[in-house]
């Protein structure tokens, strides 16, 4: 995924909450650009809240990077502070994109310019191939 955001001219690579900042740290060493992670709070299974977080985005292409996309609620509301902090072109990138309902439609309408996923769960957004990924592991 690293590799196919580092064509995307990506200034700063995110992890949705702090738990994904060693997959953003990961992900900006192959990038060669700055790391954070926004900061999130789990209400229950389908409500997150995301608390402001004063990045330096402005006019900055940023990065979100998890393991999986499921509804895209966490994701779409880090894309809607990202944008109202400045922030130039948003991806969202993910190994596991499950995309269910209609998380496409509120990624896009959050200001997503570009959502990538890896092909483990084949869709029209599965950009990566894994395949090499775990070849190289198994050597």
């Amino acid at each position: 995924i690293a590799k196919y955001l580092k064509k995307q001219n990506i200034d700063l690579v995110l992890g949705p909450d702090k738990g994904a900042l060693d997959r953003a740290k990961q992900a900006s060493e192959i990038i060669n650009c700055d790391f954070d992670y926004m900061e999130k709070t789990r209400i229950d299974g389908n409500t997150v809240e995301m608390k402001p977080k004063k990045l330096q985005v402005k006019n900055k292409n940023v990065a979100i990077v998890d393991d999986i996309i499921s509804t895209g609620g966490t994701m779409a509301i880090a894309i809607k502070e990202l944008k109202k902090q400045g922030a130039g072109k948003v991806y969202v990138a993910c190994t596991h994109g499950l995309f269910a309902a209609d998380s496409i439609k509120k990624l896009k309408q959050a200001g997503c310019n570009e959502i990538i996923s890896t092909d483990t769960i084949q869709s029209k957004y599965s950009k990566v191939k894994i395949a090499p990924c775990i070849a190289c592991l198994i050597k």
